[in-house]
């Protein structure tokens, strides 16, 4: 008839996905990263060593992309895997993307290669 079953013991399984660190989407996310805040520090150093003074707008557009390419290293380097394949996701949509791909391939390779080794 009917039967109660006793409670499990064992604690619910996490939803956070398992696998490598290294993943294509973090590579990508790295070298973006990368570009927007390297790209910011030589605006920044360029225009600092001019003598005329740049225009208004420059500090503000540079320093928003140095925090932008910052936000996404960040996340590259300590965001779990769904977060940086979300956000991967969201920032490859134009067809420009294909340079950065283009770009990450030799990281997520190296990479691939450290993870490799140390197991």
């Amino acid at each position: 008839m009917f039967t109660l079953r006793k409670k499990s013991k064992r604690s619910p399984k996490s939803k956070r996905p398992t696998g490598p660190w290294v993943t294509y989407a973090r590579c990508f996310l790295l070298t973006l990263g990368g570009i927007f805040t390297g790209l910011a520090f030589l605006g920044i150093k360029a225009f600092s060593a001019e003598k005329d003074n740049p225009p208004e707008w420059l500090p503000l557009m540079l320093a928003g992309l140095a925090i932008l390419g910052l936000f996404t290293l960040a996340v590259g380097f300590f965001g779990s895997r769904k977060d940086a394949e979300a956000l991967a996701d969201k920032t490859s949509g134009h067809e420009a993307t294909f340079v950065v791909m283009f770009l990450a391939a030799p990281l997520y390779f190296l990479l691939k290669a450290l993870e490799k080794k140390r197991k």
